[in-house]
């Protein structure tokens, strides 16, 4: 199970990570990018907690995928705001 969500953490990190460049660029508020990165992990977590029938505590869910997202948005909307 940590594989598979840490996976899909992963890509959802980097293609959200393009997106916020892409909307900073759009509407000049970073501030609407977190707001849609929290949105976009929680409805995450829902769908995967649904599909993979999984019962896990929230401090499951922060290490395996949801820090692991954040970093990796951070990292890619910087590298794509710095170009």
């Amino acid at each position: 199970m940590e594989k598979i969500t840490n996976t899909i953490f992963t890509i959802i990190g980097i293609i959200l990570g393009y997106l916020s460049f892409v909307l900073t660029g759009i509407t000049s508020s970073p501030e609407l990018n977190v707001l849609i990165l929290v949105a976009v992990l929680f409805l995450t977590k829902f769908i995967l907690q649904q599909a993979l029938k999984i019962k896990k505590p929230m401090n499951w869910w922060l290490s395996n995928g949801v820090v692991v997202c954040i970093f990796l948005w951070l990292i890619v909307w910087t590298i794509f705001y710095n170009l």
